[in-house]
């Protein structure tokens, strides 16, 4: 077995956060189906451009999903429930796939 070091811990992070805003955050969901994470601090929803949230929106994001969010992120990934994957472009050819 051999293991090849492809990216670090800082280099996944932002390509998890590249993905979000460019591809899962750019779905043309309906209205009420949008994917919006809610702060466990104070309910209040996440901006994913927000410095001061980051931190908790990557814990939120990459962690266990709770059993609402689970059932919210159902109903908003219709486009790939049956296939399981974000078959995007910008997926495929973002800034951080390319470095990967």
């Amino acid at each position: 077995m051999a293991v090849i070091h492809v990216a670090d811990v800082v280099q996944c992070r932002e390509f998890i956060f590249e993905m979000w805003r460019n591809v899962i955050l750019k779905q043309l969901w309906k209205e009420g189906h949008r994917i919006e994470l809610k702060s466990t601090k104070d309910g209040r929803v996440l901006d994913i451009d927000n410095p001061n949230d980051v931190d908790e929106y990557y814990d939120i994001i990459t962690g266990t999903l709770s059993t609402e969010l689970r059932e919210m992120m159902k109903k908003a990934w219709t486009l790939h429930c049956g296939f399981g994957a974000c078959c995007d472009p910008a997926n495929f050819h973002s800034e951080g796939a390319w470095k990967l």
